[in-house]
């Protein structure tokens, strides 16, 4: 289908399975696989969802190989030493995704996010009883800022053994931690397409103070995936998970990660609960076709003008459980759409049995049966051609 090709085109990375989803540090195959459909999630329900290292997108600055000029701050002359950057790796575990508030543009999420980088010669020249302090801090610790935060509670996790948040990994030669974010965050939520859409719950983090010409946000090496997703703990009822996709920007002033996910709404509640109604409610209106188009006018009229009453009466109902939105989404067309194809019934219905009315009117007389049967076949094509504008427009 055509939304879910619009993830390739994003350039982020595309979804792929965890063949032991009881390990998250399993080799995967390294194939790419696309988002699923929705009955191949339903063949297939896997419980996480991750995004692979071998496809992320990564933009880097114009001119990798430039060294930093050395200045006054210990990091920079320490990276100008090296090899130009120093690269901070970064990768994140959604612990649970909850509630998406359209009226705030905003989802409820808890994630964790791991931080790697190069110890500098100072952390590694200290000894182990140092380091196991619970206060021992690194010489270079990365400060991140979450941009797209809207209520947010941070949290350093305990890292190792000894109870400290920052871990020195002397075999590698590398410095971790975790932090962990939960609470609210902004979403660019787009309803034009609701019940059918697909919205993208992004999270970006940026490294302050250190430009990309001194820092810079990588995948992992480590691992083979950037991003870790369990569906199990996503209580979000309506959506089904798309796919999880990430991006490492260097090509702004400072390096940027962002996290994406992707949930397809389950459309399938929203047809027998408001579009099946609907779509019975102004097909029954052609039943008013079948009296007679002299003598029974008030009954056709009496009919049409019910079913219009009863339409707007169950729009109402509707309003408190859709979503509130100054945009026409796709529902929101085709319910006003079915209203106006019951107007233009009563329109169709008014006009005949005004005309027949007319007693100097012999020659429409003999042809009301004509007229009538010509105003049926229309309001027929248009009601159909309402129902497949709306299989369309989903599709």
């Amino acid at each position: 289908m055509k939304r879910n090709e619009s993830f390739a085109e994003k350039g982020s990375t595309e979804l792929t399975n965890s063949s032991s989803p009881h390990n998250p540090l399993t080799n995967h195959n390294g194939s790419e696989r696309p988002p699923q459909s929705t009955k191949q999630r339903k063949k297939k329900k896997d419980r996480f969802l991750r995004a692979d290292t071998t496809s992320f997108s990564s933009f880097r600055h114009d001119d990798p190989n430039s060294l930093p000029k050395a200045g006054s701050d210990d990091l920079r002359i320490e990276v100008a030493k090296g090899r130009g950057h120093l690269h901070i790796e970064i990768s994140s575990f959604v612990r649970w995704l909850a509630e998406i508030k359209e009226v705030t543009r905003t989802y409820e999420m808890s994630v964790d996010i791991d931080v790697t980088w190069k110890a500098s010669k100072a952390d590694m020249e200290c000894t182990d009883e140092e380091w196991r302090e619970k206060d021992w801090k690194p010489s270079i610790s990365p400060d991140l800022v979450v941009q797209n935060a809207y209520a947010l509670k941070e949290d350093m996790l305990i890292s190792c053994a000894h109870g400290g948040f920052f871990e020195l990994r002397r075999e590698s030669g590398m410095v971790f931690f975790r932090r962990r974010y939960t609470g609210e965050f902004f979403a660019p939520l787009d309803l034009r397409s609701f019940p059918f859409d697909i919205q993208e719950l992004p999270l970006v983090i940026e490294l302050s103070f250190l430009g990309t010409d001194v820092v810079r946000m990588m995948p992992p090496s480590k691992y083979d995936y950037t991003i870790w997703f369990n569906r199990e703990f996503s209580v979000l009822s309506n959506f089904i998970t798309n796919a999880v996709c990430s991006e490492y920007d260097n090509r702004s002033k400072f390096s940027r990660f962002k996290q994406s996910i992707y949930l397809e709404r389950d459309w399938m509640a929203y047809l027998y609960r408001v579009i099946l109604p609907v779509c019975i409610i102004s097909g029954s209106s052609l039943l008013v076709f079948s009296l007679n188009p002299i003598s029974e006018v008030e009954g056709r009229l009496g009919l049409g003008i019910t079913l219009m009453l009863t339409l707007v009466a169950f729009e109402f109902t509707l309003a408190q459980d859709l979503p509130k939105d100054p945009t026409l989404s796709i529902l929101d067309k085709y319910v006003k759409a079915s209203f106006l194809f019951l107007v233009a019934v009563l329109m169709a219905v008014a006009f005949v049995g005004w005309r027949s009315h007319e007693e100097e009117d012999n020659v429409f007389l003999d042809n009301i049966s004509d007229v009538d049967w010509a105003f049926f076949a229309l309001m027929c094509v248009l009601w159909a051609a309402l129902q497949v504008w709306l299989v369309a427009a989903g599709t």
